[in-house]
């Protein structure tokens, strides 16, 4: 069948949690299946990064591109920020503004005539308010994390009554409009079945597929001579990941310093500034690197300590995937099919996290072994090819249906 997916993203490169998402699943469903994308960019290097996913997956076509209008000239870019932060103040979700242009919606009437898909989807629960009114195809949306869940859990660890209070506010408002979009469509993916869950006690009437997230894993882990070096990957301007960094460095690494005397953070990822980030001696920011092979060679032990966000957390599936030993939070592996004490070190508090972080650094032959099940499970689990099957039998299933 032909299947146009809309992303208000360009899902390249890889890198990142939601285009990890969408480039995986695409090339997924190109085994079998006709695959075109419509996809706005915002900037000379994303415009690029269009060209570049041609080159990266040649089956996908048609590939339909449009410039956002919130990018064409400095003063769109003034209009569009004004009204994002006054929607924001108002409780809006400013993704309707940023998202879902006229400019993308005639590209999707446009493809809708020409290419005549069979089943479009959109990609986040906004992607709904990019397509034409009346699209004739089956509509599906993939959900890929529920951004109310997101703002909710983030209100629970606000500082402040006001913040508390202003986060559950807009929880309540996205969830409505968030729900509308799903409410409106033929069948709704989900990543893992705690996020499915919730969507069917939501909305009994529309049928949800759990699609799980894939990504390339390496057939071995990373080469690496294990030191005291305690790892973190996460883009530095995703709230959750900051506040994993900073509970990392105020409340976890100090007690594991002081049992390991030398151990040290490093953050790898997109770093677009170090304001409100801390600053230790022993913290290193490297900043987003092109292989992450050559950041490990003498981890100790990796960390993933979430307590906010939604959806999967692909840090995970990166350390696994190096044969990293992995400390992890129930929020970084919700859904995800990983044991604790097999594949991963399960820890909640700032002293339970330090003590498994320790231990891992202290037996660098316990962390070997704890790395190479983590990695087993990715490459069974998690690899784009051997998940496929599972993921196109879904679309095969939803059809159908």
């Amino acid at each position: 069948m032909r299947i146009l997916v809309v992303s208000p993203f360009v899902p390249y490169p890889p890198d990142r949690g939601h285009r990890v998402r969408i480039f995986w699943l695409m090339k997924q469903l190109a085994l079998r299946h006709e695959v075109g994308l419509v996809t706005q960019w915002f900037s000379r290097s994303e415009h690029e990064a269009v060209r570049q996913l041609r080159d990266a997956l040649p089956a996908l076509d048609p590939v339909l591109a449009v410039q956002s209008p919130a990018h064409r000239s400095a003063l769109s870019r003034a209009w569009f920020s004004a009204s994002s932060r006054l929607a924001g103040a108002t409780g809006f979700p400013r993704e309707r503004i940023y998202h879902s242009s006229a400019a993308v919606r005639a590209v999707v009437d446009r493809a809708l005539r020409e290419w005549r898909p069979d089943l479009v989807q959109g990609e986040y629960w906004f992607s709904r308010w990019a397509l034409p009114p009346g699209v004739s195809p089956v509509v599906w949306i993939d959900t890929i994390d529920l951004h109310w869940l997101r703002a909710d859990r983030e209100s629970t660890w606000a500082p402040t009554a006001w913040r508390r209070a202003a986060l559950r506010r807009r929880a309540r408002i996205i969830m409505r409009h968030e729900l509308a979009a799903y409410g409106s469509v033929g069948r709704l993916l989900a990543v893992h079945e705690v996020e499915a869950e919730i969507l069917r006690k939501r909305l009994e009437g529309i049928p949800v597929s759990l699609v799980p997230i894939a990504c390339s894993i390496p057939p071995r882990p990373a080469a690496r001579s294990p030191g005291n070096v305690v790892l973190f990957i996460g883009a530095m301007d995703y709230l959750p990941n900051r506040d994993a960094v900073c509970f990392l460095a105020d409340e976890v690494m100090p007690l594991v310093r002081s049992r390991v005397p030398g151990a040290s953070l490093r953050v790898v990822g997109r770093l677009p500034g170090t304001r409100g980030l801390p600053h230790q001696p022993w913290i290193q920011y490297t900043g987003h690197v092109a292989d992450l092979g050559d950041a490990v060679t003498d981890v100790g032990a990796a960390a993933a300590p979430l307590r906010l966000g939604a959806g999967t957390s692909v840090k995970v599936l990166s350390i696994l995937g190096l044969g990293l030993p992995l400390v992890a939070s129930a929020r970084a592996v919700e859904g995800l099919p990983l044991r604790p004490g097999v594949h991963f070190l399960a820890a909640g508090e700032a002293a339970d996290t330090a003590t498994a972080v320790a231990g891992l650094l202290a037996s660098h032959e316990a962390g070997r072994a704890l790395g190479r099940a983590g990695h087993g499970a990715a490459l069974a689990e998690f690899h784009w090819r051997s998940a496929a099957d599972r993921v196109l039998d879904a679309y095969e299933e939803g059809m159908v249906r």
